[in-house]
């Protein structure tokens, strides 16, 4: 059984892409897989070393490897993100 509910119902008439964001432990935890969005956005990362290390458990379309990440003229850590399939951006 899956469950979209009124949230992306609406989003989708409105003509917005929907996407989950969900940690990689809480992902059967919530039942996500039962949930349709467009995309699914992943944050795993083991020792936050800006190097890609241990994959989501789950297929996903963006893994977030790193959440500290430095770049010149941000003043606060960045994300850096992977997209490990075939989709586009789009």
């Amino acid at each position: 059984m899956t469950y979209q509910g009124p949230f992306i119902d609406i989003c989708r008439e409105e003509g917005y892409k929907v996407g989950r964001d969900v940690s990689n432990h809480l992902y059967n935890q919530y039942n996500l897989q039962s949930v349709q969005a467009d995309f699914i956005w992943i944050p795993r990362y083991e020792m936050n070393s800006g190097i890609p290390q241990v994959k989501p458990d789950f297929p996903c379309d963006i893994w977030q490897y790193i959440d500290t990440e430095k770049m010149a003229g941000v003043p606060v850590d960045v994300d850096i993100n992977l997209i490990p399939c075939d989709k586009t951006l789009e």
